[in-house]
């Protein structure tokens, strides 16, 4: 479990079924009051959010990786601009491979 989940599953079990309300401004109103299920829906967004950012980083690691065993670069990070190109050409590549392997088996 990750150290996001775990603090979402930890808010969560400090709040559940509570109703917590920042104390009055000086005319006496409260100012916000957040309900659980507010903070429940804000800390499921959390979690998508971080799920997403996950899958997001370690896709870019793979393709840098990918990027610095073909241009031999070990130490360089490409811009946004080198690794789309890059990919794109990649694509290109195996999907002539993918086309030659199926004339040849046809």
């Amino acid at each position: 479990m990750s150290d996001i989940t775990e603090a979402v599953e930890r808010l969560k079990h400090e709040v559940d079924g509570a109703s917590k309300a920042i104390p009055p401004n000086a005319d006496g109103f409260p100012l916000i009051t957040c309900h659980t299920s507010d903070i429940s829906l804000v800390l499921e967004e959390l979690k998508d959010l971080n799920l997403t950012f996950d899958l997001r980083y370690k896709a870019d690691v793979r393709a840098i990786e990918m990027w610095r065993k073909e241009t031999g670069k070990e130490l360089t990070i490409p811009d946004q601009a080198d690794m789309c190109v890059f990919l794109l050409k990649e694509l290109d590549k195996r999907s002539e491979n993918i086309n030659e392997f199926v004339a040849a088996a046809g």
